[in-house]
């Protein structure tokens, strides 16, 4: 029988195609490692500043680290989620520049080393745990935290969390952190980030502070985050977080709010004075019809006649009001 079949072509690649992309991927490494003429001269930049941090005149020196503190701030922004190029060349440089700040004379200058070797720090993690940021800002200039940027505070207080938290334990001073402790705070909460404020005033365990911060703007944000922190925390400390917040209602006169969270501590008196702050009878009938709720009995008396106020008296679990 005759064999009609037909040899059919079949294409075959003349390169592998897995050699192929891994060429590909070595040109892309290849061409990202190189410098561009901005990074080259960001580079330079940088090398002689540092360089002329170390000179014998102070003046020189002192002008060098001014350059490469505006150099910093003006590139970064005070934000380090993708490192940027000058922050990114002076890290390379910090040991060199940790050995110039030893050796710096000047007391001016070697304050502003500090504060550069402070912000630089915290994109380096130190093998032996070492809060090298706080170290060095401690023994820089100590009122200028907010220049440095969001991301650098978060950093920081971090840092003197963990600080405060080992040397309370060991009953070591901490008086040196609370002035950082205020100034993130201030900044934190001018700039609508509450919760890192109020994480480091529980870690410093001073949840009160909160209070001298608070607005009609803010005061829901903070009470709600502190609420629904005080969830997860133990006591004493999710009872002082409530007492907080009611405080923080009391503050702005949000006193719907704060008989509930009164109600929440099972706290007679803090109940009572709601009512007698309280001079709005719409609100004060809101107020009542809560504590019914809970199933809550007072009866507000005045003090003038020391006679029931009637419309106050709360009883039973039906929310009736007699």
């Amino acid at each position: 029988m005759a064999d009609n079949r037909k040899a059919v072509a079949i294409p075959v690649l003349s390169e592998d195609p897995n050699g192929r992309k891994n060429n590909e991927k070595k040109s892309r490494e290849a061409e990202s490692q190189k410098m561009t003429e901005e990074d080259e001269r960001i580079k330079n930049q940088v090398e002689v500043l540092v360089t002329r941090a170390a000179d014998s005149d102070s003046n020189v020196a002192g002008a060098a680290i001014r350059q490469l503190e505006e150099l910093l701030l003006t590139n970064t922004g005070g934000s380090v989620a993708s490192v940027p190029k000058p922050l990114k060349y002076v890290r390379s440089m910090y040991a060199q520049l940790e050995r110039i700040q030893k050796e710096t004379s000047d007391p001016a200058n070697a304050m502003r080393l500090h504060d550069i070797l402070s912000f630089v720090a915290m994109t380096i993690e130190f093998p032996d745990g070492r809060r090298a940021a706080l170290e060095h800002k401690l023994q820089g200039t100590q009122d200028d935290l907010e220049q440095w940027g969001h991301e650098y505070l978060r950093y920081l207080s971090g840092c003197i969390s963990a600080e405060w938290k080992e040397r309370t334990s060991k009953g070591e001073p901490v008086d040196h952190l609370s002035n950082f402790v205020q100034q993130i705070v201030v900044y934190m909460v001018a700039h609508q980030d509450e919760p890192t404020a109020i994480d480091l005033l529980m870690e410093v365990e001073d949840m009160s502070a909160i209070i001298s911060h608070v607005t009609k703007d803010n005061h829901r944000r903070i009470a709600n985050y502190l609420a629904a922190a005080s969830k997860y925390l133990t006591r004493p400390m999710d009872t002082a977080a409530l007492k907080v917040v009611y405080n923080i209602y009391l503050e702005v006169g949000s006193y719907t709010e704060a008989v509930s969270v009164a109600l929440q501590l099972g706290d007679r008196s803090l109940v009572e004075t709601l009512f007698q702050k309280c001079q709005n009878p719409s609100m004060r009938l809101q107020m009542a019809l809560t504590c019914a709720h809970f199933s809550y009995l007072w009866m507000l008396v005045t003090r003038r006649t020391g006679s029931l106020t009637k419309p106050w008296a709360i009883w039973g679990f039906h929310g009736c009001i007699v």
